[in-house]
């Protein structure tokens, strides 16, 4: 017996198995569902997605096209990040930069094959409502352990208990694969698209609506952009609703930015908060390119502190990759974010920015030709990890948690290469 196996006939699988058919059983027959449901089709009636449908067709660009390619998005959404931000980069910075996205997109051109099946996409269902009930579960001792809700509350954050605010973020993953089986049921004929869609977009709106307690923009938009690449990787939305998508999520950073800036006693516009939020990193980043570059500095010890700094007894620093950031400017109390390659360039200077770019472009490479199967599982793990890379050019790749999804995910996919085809 193979481990996988052993895995799914042990008792800890049966009983998630039969606990998760208990709550899908209990959502199937709640009347709380049944009446969202149909506010939901009321909200979002027949005349409104065939519009939509409609202004679809119409759209035959080489980007209405191929929206969803990590060699298209990735580094549509990094160029405008630089150009929205307030702080122009170096020459020096700016060719960093250049130079990691034309490995980025060698490595997204690297995988030789595509896939026809991937590994427990059946159970793509269970997986999906046993990560969201496992998210909610941490999420209400979170918001129990803070007192108050820190969206509304910010101070509150400074209450979270650690262990499970990183749990409650499975809440993003188990929506986002409960979307793509919707929409594999769609392709599959087993739902129609207006329900289909409806389930998506219901999904989407509770997933968004408990994330977002929290308070961590991060999340937010990774929930709000792998939510909609998936609806949009099984045709229950097209290029109109994902540009709209791009909007709310840009609207949001700016909103929840305005709102902290209103709360602190600040009179800067939300615009203004973008442009300055997205300056001071890049600031951050090409102070590191002048300072560190070409070889870096820090040897690998920026990325041993994603592990050390969460899991006790694994020797390394304490202090987590933004932080270690932060004390380079001699800034104690807080973290700073100095974009997706900031902490590369600490660490290993414009080789790491080669390797760290190809190696990402590889993963997002894997994962879109997994994805292009439409099995939801694929599909899933594709949009997460796509949606987070995303996130990451502000933010970096460096949590513990968000590493290990991008692992677990690969690993998956590539052990279904069993049922992939080498491409000639």
């Amino acid at each position: 017996m193979t481990f996988t196996e052993i895995l799914l006939d042990s008792r800890t699988a049966r009983f998630l198995q039969g606990s998760v058919g208990f709550f899908e059983g209990a959502a199937r027959d709640s009347a709380a569902v049944r009446t969202a449901y149909s506010a939901l089709a009321r909200l979002y009636p027949q005349r409104i997605y065939d519009a939509m449908d409609r202004l679809n067709q119409r759209q035959e660009s080489f980007l209405s096209r191929n929206i969803a390619s990590p060699a298209v998005i990735f580094p549509l959404i990094y160029v405008l990040f630089i150009s929205i931000g307030s702080y122009r980069l170096s020459n020096l910075a700016i060719l960093s930069v250049a130079l990691g996205l034309l490995f980025f997109y060698l490595g997204v051109m690297s995988p030789a094959f595509h896939f026809t099946e991937i590994k427990l996409n059946e159970r793509t269902k269970e997986m999906g409502i046993f990560l969201f009930l496992t998210g909610l579960l941490f999420l209400a001792a979170d918001l129990l352990s803070a007192g108050a809700i820190p969206l509304l509350n910010p101070s509150a954050r400074r209450r979270l208990v650690v262990l499970y605010t990183m749990l409650a973020q499975l809440i993003p993953p188990g929506g986002i694969l409960l979307i793509a089986f919707f929409g594999e049921g769609y392709r599959k004929g087993d739902l129609e698209l207006k329900k289909a869609r409806i389930y998506g977009f219901a999904m989407l709106a509770v997933t968004l609506l408990l994330i977002s307690t929290l308070g961590f923009r991060t999340q937010i938009i990774v929930t709000l952009l792998g939510g909609l690449t998936a609806m949009y990787l099984t045709g229950l939305v097209g290029f109109v609703e994902v540009m709209a998508g791009l909007g709310l999520a840009a609207a949001g950073i700016a909103l929840l930015g305005y709102l902290r800036a209103v709360i602190e006693g600040s009179p800067i516009g939300p615009l203004e908060v973008m442009g300055a939020r997205i300056g001071l990193t890049l600031s951050v980043y090409d102070y590191l390119v002048k300072r560190f570059m070409p070889f870096g500095a820090n040897r690998g010890y920026t990325l041993l502190a994603s592990f050390s700094s969460f899991i006790p007894g694994i020797p390394g620093p304490r202090l987590g990759p933004r932080t270690i950031v932060a004390r380079l400017f001699g800034i104690t109390g807080i973290s700073v974010t100095s974009t997706l390659l900031g902490t590369i360039v600490l660490d290993f200077g414009i080789v790491g920015v080669i390797l760290f770019m190809f190696l990402l472009g590889h993963v997002l490479g894997t994962g879109y030709r997994a994805a292009r199967t439409g099995a939801a599982m694929g599909v899933g793990i594709y949009s997460l990890l796509l949606a987070y890379s995303i996130v990451g050019i502000e933010t970096g790749l460096v949590d513990f948690n968000v590493l290990m999804m991008f692992s677990i995910g690969y690993l998956l996919l590539r052990s279904s290469e069993k049922g992939a085809k080498t491409c000639s």
